[in-house]
């Protein structure tokens, strides 16, 4: 029913594109960008249903060693569940918890200290010498990467000029054609409306009627047609922005493998990678948790790190 609803809602705005098959092309356009993020839900979806298996074959059990702080706790609680089941409703008041909620919120905007942190302690009892300055590099470079990927988001709103761009050279004589390679080049890339008015239901259609000729802007020249208003947002630089945010993501994910071996936490580095990518605030707090506890007492034991509890 959604997807229905959802394709005909599509196509019934198409009309306003001015082409007869504006509704199939909003249709397809939709569908590529919904592609995208579905793409990391299918992810999850296989990752969740080789662990269901794993937990119903016996290669896994449900008690183990895993992190002391989950992926979804971000510092509260709505309520929690009581021991028993004398009761018909057995829950109670839930829980907030000051320093995991102001960690995470703080990591949200500033993960600087808390991947510091972790990455010292780690190496710091790992006995590595140098780790001061192993932290201070991961910690620096995913920093930069994050506020690069903040930065550049921002910088994508900015107003951008539409008008032509004059390219080309004087070679001596501006008013011999053979003199100079002038030409104006337009700045207007991307998909543009061929309309001035709002989208609105029974609205007037108003086409532009100044063209930029010079830029190479018209229709044809029997009828000529400047562009109208972008559709949307050019989003170039902002996608530069989120090659950098998963750089950082990547580095992030790096620490918590490392966590996770070094604790003998099962799993794998795809699950470090989508976790970091969707709730990196909880996964800095949960590394960060995690190194300040002890090794375990059989830590130098590798033969139980792979993904199986015995």
């Amino acid at each position: 029913m959604t997807e229905g609803l959802a394709a005909t809602v599509l196509l019934r705005t198409g009309i306003y594109s001015g082409s007869a098959d504006g509704g199939l092309k909003a249709l397809r356009a939709i569908s590529i960008c919904v592609g995208l993020p579905y793409t990391f839900l299918i992810c999850f979806m296989c990752l969740a249903l080789w662990r269901g298996l794993q937990y119903e074959c016996g290669d896994r059990k449900w008690k183990g060693n895993y992190f002391e702080s989950e992926l979804t706790d971000f510092g509260f609680t709505i309520y929690k569940a009581l021991e028993g089941q004398e009761k018909m409703f057995n829950g109670a008041m839930g829980t907030i918890d000051g320093k995991k909620l102001l960690t995470s919120a703080i990591a949200i905007v500033c993960p600087v200290p808390t991947l510091f942190k972790a990455c010292t302690e780690l190496e710091a009892k790992k006995g590595k010498k140098g780790s001061r300055n192993f932290g201070i590099v991961v910690a620096t470079t995913a920093t930069f990467c994050f506020y690069l990927w903040l930065l550049l988001c921002f910088i994508d709103y900015a107003p951008v000029n539409e008008g032509a761009w004059l390219r080309g050279a004087d070679l001596g004589n501006m008013t011999d054609p053979a003199g100079n390679t002038n030409y104006y080049q337009s700045r207007r890339y991307g998909y543009y409306r061929g309309w001035n008015m709002k989208v609105e239901e029974n609205a007037k259609i108003i086409i532009p009627n100044n063209p930029m000729n010079k830029a190479q802007e018209v229709s044809n020249s029997m009828t000529p047609m400047e562009v109208g208003p972008r559709v949307g947002r050019n989003m170039r630089i902002e996608a530069i922005g989120w090659f950098f945010y998963f750089i950082f993501v990547t580095l992030l994910a790096y620490v918590r493998n490392m966590v996770r071996i070094a604790y003998k936490i099962p799993g794998g580095l795809i699950e470090d990678f989508l976790a970091a990518t969707v709730v990196y605030p909880t996964v800095l707090f949960q590394i960060s948790d995690q190194t300040s506890k002890e090794f375990p007492k059989d830590a130098d034991d590798d033969t139980n790190r792979g993904e199986h509890l015995e």
